[in-house]
């Protein structure tokens, strides 16, 4: 098998199966991996036969071979393409030694069809999907928030992407100078003034939280980084200067962009108002909304 995968990396596919179906004369590199799993399983299932060199695959072999798939229960055209991918290495048999040549599967014969061997194609006719189209009861309700989504609810979207975008434009790419006592003297100053630091529930960070645990809750460090124009590092080491005064009591819910709410569904808001009437980010750095 190692030898009929160093042909088939190396050698154009065969004129024999250029000529009998839609092939190419390159494979691609998923499809050679693919291919060969199969030629694995096939060789797995010959030395269980007593089987050790491909030479000694007799017609017969094949034939049982086409049976032995059948009741693993895959769709009719999996088990064809396996059959085929087999049919590959009969095609690069004039490229190998004597002992690596395997017999031209039944299958290949120009009277034969796939059929004979497989038994009768139960898959689902003429391409068609098998599972049920979405009901229209379903689907045009989803279809007219789609169109509000677009119309209505956007101005607000796109204007909180903008502030994202500009916050994370607002963080340097190296570190200034003084960074870090800037970010423990802002830190410091929403303790003295009695607000809780920005909470992130961002997907990584909560999972970090969750492996390593520890008791004090992440903070949203993009988010500081992109107000004070620090870099995420120095909010980073600003925090661990405080972590031994911090407790979990001094963190707050997320951060929220400071957006202003226009859009609406009839009357109301379509997301509910906080305390200073901004919209809550989507970014990597908060929690998903409510």
């Amino acid at each position: 098998m190692m030898r009929a995968a160093f042909a088939e990396l190396n050698i154009p596919t065969p004129a024999v199966l250029l000529q009998q179906r839609a092939s190419r004369s390159t494979t691609q590199p998923g499809t050679l991996r693919h291919n060969f799993q199969i030629w694995i399983r096939f060789a797995v299932w010959l030395g269980g036969r007593g089987i050790t060199e491909l030479s000694q695959v007799t017609t017969g072999d094949l034939e049982a071979y086409a049976e032995h798939l059948r009741p693993l229960g895959r769709q009719w055209r999996t088990d064809a393409k396996a059959l085929r991918v087999i049919s590959r290495l009969w095609a690069y048999a004039p490229y190998l030694p004597e002992s690596d040549r395997l017999v031209m599967p039944p299958w290949e014969d120009p009277a034969a069809v796939m059929s004979d061997f497989l038994g009768t194609n139960d898959d689902t006719p003429g391409g068609e999907n098998a599972v049920a189209i979405v009901h229209p009861a379903v689907m045009a309700p989803l279809l007219a928030w789609a169109l509000r989504t677009v119309l209505d609810l956007s101005p607000d979207i796109l204007a909180a992407a903008r502030e994202h975008r500009r916050l994370l434009a607002a963080i340097p790419d190296r570190a200034p100078r003084g960074g870090t006592e800037t970010a423990v003297a802002h830190l410091r100053g929403l303790l003295a003034a009695g607000q809780q630091l920005p909470f992130s529930g961002a997907p990584g960070a909560t999972a970090v939280r969750a492996r390593f645990g520890g008791p004090l809750p992440p903070m949203a460090n993009t988010y500081l980084a992109g107000t004070l124009g620090v870099t995420t590092s120095q909010v980073a080491r600003a925090r661990g200067l405080l972590t031994d005064a911090l407790t979990p009591a001094d963190f707050g819910p997320a951060p929220r962009l400071d957006v202003p709410l226009t859009a609406r569904i009839g009357a109301a808001p379509w997301r509910r108002r906080s305390a200073s009437t901004t919209w809550t980010c989507w970014c990597s750095t908060c929690p998903p909304p409510p």
